[in-house]
């Protein structure tokens, strides 16, 4: 391979991470955007990341849609309850949700 070719790999490589989400490409920051207090939500177990006083995850509100989720968000910890379990998808996926405090 050429020089020309590597760069543009690299180039590529390098514009592909930083597009990728917080749970994929590590929390840093707000860049992935916070879910209004509004009622339950779920999300799958393995995708929960604690940082900087936000839950990230694949949160929605219906349960019924957990299971086919990809997008992160993030709910604020001073807002919501400890994740609980919530159960599992069809395939096997396991679940935990938030509450809203009183």
């Amino acid at each position: 391979m050429n020089k020309a070719s590597c760069l543009a790999v690299a180039t590529l490589t390098l514009a592909a991470c930083s597009s990728m989400s917080p749970m994929t490409a590590g929390v840093q920051g707000n860049s992935a955007p916070t879910v209004a207090v509004g009622g339950t939500q779920y999300c799958w177990k393995r995708n929960l990341v604690d940082s900087g006083g936000k839950l990230y995850c694949n949160w929605v509100a219906d349960r019924g849609q957990v299971c086919s989720a990809r997008d992160d968000k993030a709910v604020e910890t001073a807002r919501y309850s400890d994740p609980v379990p919530a159960g599992r998808c069809e395939t096997g996926e396991y679940l935990v949700k938030v509450s809203p405090k009183a």
